[in-house]
């Protein structure tokens, strides 16, 4: 599958699905979370932001 069909797969799932759009934020923000943990250490910030993050 190209990254063209995954996107328009979710675009639709998206507009079938309006409060889905929190669970679609909230996994990218983690998806931001794994990447800053695997690129950088892991420093206090990284905490307060994932603490950040759940509280919302």
């Amino acid at each position: 599958m190209s990254l063209r069909v995954i996107y328009g797969c979710i675009l639709v799932f998206l507009y079938e699905n309006p409060e889905a759009q929190i669970i679609i934020i909230v996994v990218l923000q983690i998806l931001r979370i794994v990447v800053e943990y695997r690129f950088a250490p892991f420093t206090s910030s990284s905490v307060e932001y994932l603490q950040a993050t759940l509280n919302l």
